[in-house]
Parts: structure tokens; sequence; C-alpha cells
């Protein structure tokens, strides 16, 4: 091989070499760049909901809450976020709500959220009502939609009036020719303590013995044919509680009330 035959040679290894590497280099470069987009694309993807829940309770007998509480389930920020509430009965006015934007009257109230929920982080709602009755009770169907959430997701929210009790009763029992008259299982499962009463109407007028039971007052009426026991505050976290008067003789209750007022 001559030396010019030698330098040809060198010159077409060099050049193809350089084009191989060029040619490397080429595809090297679009694989950095769908790695640098892929967390862009993740981060505002579709999301998803869980947890969702609600209850309402009144903290005063003119102000009843309704509280919502939901979870960013999914790897995104949840945007456009929005709560429909249809309360069991229209409500004198739309509530007020911290963070959101509330629209909607009578029974049915629109809430839209101020701000993201950012990924894995729960967001609570909390319903203001202005009221003048203390015995709204029911169930408030909660409805949670987001632009970025695919579907609705739904509950029902159980309201709590005021002042509601549960009991037992009345029966009547002989004891040594008087007539024991009891109201047992007595519990406050209001929103409320008040004052708790007792209202018993025998068919016949009848005196107490031995007086009013134990953390009750009395008051006779209509002829000692109406009794009224009371006792108070009674809490909804007080301990259930029992009404048994004991009457002299033989009787029978007609009538017979029991209830939690407010103090």
């Amino acid at each position: 091989m001559t030396l010019q035959e030698h330098a040809s040679e060198r010159r077409l290894i060099d050049r193809r070499t350089v084009v191989r590497g060029a040619a490397v280099a080429a595809w090297t470069v679009p694989a950095v760049q769908l790695v640098g987009a892929a967390p862009a694309f993740a981060g505002s993807g579709p999301t998803s909901f869980s947890g969702l829940s609600g209850s309402g309770s009144y903290s005063t007998p003119s102000r009843l809450l309704l509280l919502v509480s939901f979870n960013n389930a999914g790897a995104s920020p949840a945007t456009g976020v929005q709560v429909t509430v249809k309360m069991p009965r229209a409500m004198p006015s739309a509530p007020t709500a911290a963070g959101w934007n509330v629209s909607g009257s009578g029974d049915t109230f629109v809430f839209t959220l101020n701000a993201t929920v950012p990924a894995g982080q729960s967001q609570s709602l909390q319903a203001d009502f202005t009221v003048s009755d203390t015995t709204i009770e029911g169930t408030a169907a909660v409805a949670l939609t987001a632009t970025n959430v695919t579907g609705t997701s739904n509950t029902n929210a159980p309201i709590t009036p005021a002042y509601k009790v549960s009991y037992s009763g009345p029966t009547v029992s002989n004891v040594t020719g008087n007539r024991r008259v009891s109201v047992t299982a007595i519990d406050n499962i209001g929103s409320l303590a008040g004052v708790l009463r007792v209202a018993l109407t025998l068919d016949r007028a009848r005196t107490l013995v031995g007086g009013a039971p134990s953390g009750w007052s009395h008051q006779a009426s209509n002829g000692n044919r109406t009794h009224t026991f009371t006792r108070g505050p009674f809490g909804p976290s007080d301990s259930v509680v029992a009404c048994e008067p004991v009457f002299d003789g033989n009787l029978m209750v007609t009538s017979h009330s029991v209830t939690i007022t407010a103090s």
C-alpha cells in the first residue's frame, strides 16, 4: 500500500466514526427531553376523592352548622371543587362558609372552593345557617365534584335537631298498695343542653308519696291529675336518667310527654 492510499483509508475511517457518533447523539437527545417533560404531565392529570362525609347540628338555638369533609386521594391537585347541598327543608337564607363562594336559595345551595385541594390533603366545608326553628332534622343530600375528577361523589349528612329526647315508658307497677310510674332510659339525643320535663296526666287525682324523685322538681296541676317533673340543664353528654314517682293508690296514665326545651 502506498502512503497516499494509507492516508485516504484513514480519512474514510475517521469520517465514518464521526458520522456514527453524531447519529448516536441525535437519538439520545429526544430520550432526555421526554424524561424531563414527564413530571409536568403527571402533575396536571386527573385525580380522585375519598372519605366524603357530613353531619349537621346546632351550636346555638339560632345557629345550625353543616360540616362536610373529604380527601383528595389522587396524585394531582383537585381544581374547580364544588359541593352541592340539598337540605331537608327550605332555609330562611343562604349560609356563610369561609373560603367558599355560596349560591342558591330555598333548600339547595352550591359551594365553590376558592382554592385547589393539594394531592393527598383533606378539605372541609362548614356551612353556617341562621335559623329560627330548633326542630330542623333529617338528612342533607351532599354531592361533590371537581373539574378534573370524573363523576360525582355523594353522601347523606344526618342533621340533629337542637332538642330531642329518647326514653322508655311510662309503665305502672304496684308498690305496697301504691303505684310507681316509671319513665326510664331518658337520653338527650339532640344538639343542645336544656331543661328536661316529664309530664304525666292520670285518670284520677293522686298525691305523691315521699315527694319528687331525687334530682327532680315537681309541680301538680289540674286538680292533682297532672304532675310535671323537671330537671336540668340536661345535655347530650350526660348519662341517661329515670323519673319514677310513687303515687297513693290505684291509677292509670292517660297521657304523657317527655321533652327538652331551652334552659
